[in-house]
């Protein structure tokens, strides 16, 4: 018998900003499960588009602006996991996307965030260890633009 499992939607921003020369990721940190780092990321609305719901849960979550969202950088990976101990099938879609970096976070609490910080891309891997495709997911987004940047190819 198949186990039956609800089935989940969400948008990830792989959310970056250049300063003074350098390229900086925001990473926020989830107050459940005893405070992670991720990415802004969150469930579709019905009918919403991956990319729109990336921008839209970035804002919510940060109070940021997204200048750009970049397609060619576009993720897709699916997982099963467990949610309040029932069985989940989630799809994951995420992109990277450019932030104002004049811009200050103001984390929104009902969103149960504690901290934000931006990070360089080491940093960014050393802190995204709760979940094994936080990694994977960054890495290939950021193999992507790098792609994007040397074929000059955003659509």
């Amino acid at each position: 018998m198949a186990i039956k499992r609800e089935k989940k939607k969400l948008a990830r921003a792989i959310a970056y900003r250049i300063k003074d020369e350098k390229v900086e990721y925001l990473l926020i940190k989830a107050k459940k499960g005893g405070g992670y780092w991720q990415n802004p990321q969150g469930n579709l609305n019905p009918g919403e588009k991956y990319h729109l719901a990336a921008i839209r849960e970035t804002k919510e979550e940060t109070g940021l602006e997204t200048l750009a969202v970049i397609f060619s950088s576009k993720c897709e990976v699916e997982y099963d996991n467990e949610k309040e101990g029932k069985p989940v099938h989630t799809h994951l879609t995420a992109y990277a996307t450019v932030i104002d970096g004049t811009q200050e976070v103001v984390l929104n609490p009902i969103d149960g965030h504690l901290d934000y910080k931006w990070a360089s891309k080491q940093e960014a891997l050393d802190s995204l260890t709760r979940y094994p495709e936080q990694r994977t997911v960054f890495e290939e987004v950021l193999k992507k633009v790098d792609k994007a940047m040397r074929t000059k190819e955003f659509n």
